[in-house]
């Protein structure tokens, strides 16, 4: 079984193999001697970031997490260990799912497409999308909702799709799948409520 450090600093049993990614960023952040905090504080993102990345919660971060995390490091990941973060979340055919911080405003992406928030146990809360405007500016708008708070959402993944169709179609499917393990969506339910603002 796999030890994990949890944002407190306190470690944390992970009974499943970690991803590549994850493995990578807990052992540079080690070597340097820091807790996740620091690592946070010192790469701009935030502690809960960095725990959705180092316990796997969170794959295939955003290029410029990667580059912040870098800067901060002094070091990176091999292209090897990115390229399997993207095959690991790659929907063929459509793209790759892509990690992101929900509470990160000026980080959030800035494509349309489906985009879905997990609790802290990986279960998916919410899925939304952005077929008009790009997530950036539809994920803003969940800010004042009661659930919007850690641990309710505590990660977000987004699949970058710029056809309007595909996309409703996409959420649709992700909502009636799931159906009774979302925690927000109801089926049949559109979650963009102005679909002229979109």
């Amino acid at each position: 079984m796999e030890a994990t450090e949890n944002e407190d600093g306190h470690e944390a049993d992970e009974e499943e193999e970690l991803p590549p990614f994850a493995v990578w960023l807990r052992a540079a952040r080690r070597k340097k001697g820091w807790k996740q905090g620091e690592l946070a504080r010192k790469a701009g993102l935030s502690g809960q970031q960095i725990s959705n990345l180092e316990t796997g919660r969170s794959r295939n971060p955003q290029s410029a997490t990667v580059e912040k995390l870098r800067a901060a490091l002094g070091t990176g990941p091999d292209q090897k260990i990115l390229d399997a973060e993207v095959k690991d979340t790659e929907i063929p055919g459509i793209g790759s799912l892509v990690s992101f911080d929900p509470y990160a405003e000026a980080a959030l992406p800035p494509v349309k497409g489906v985009y879905v928030f997990y609790d802290k146990t990986k279960r998916p809360v919410y899925v939304g999308r952005a077929t008009k405007r790009p997530i950036s500016e539809r994920v803003p708008e969940h800010t004042e909702k009661f659930w919007f708070r850690p641990p309710v959402v505590a990660s977000a993944f987004y699949l970058e799709i710029t056809n309007e169709e595909l996309c409703k179609q996409t959420e649709q499917v992700l909502i009636k799948f799931l159906r009774t393990h979302l925690l927000l969506n109801k089926q049949g339910v559109e979650t963009e409520p102005d679909d002229v603002n979109g």
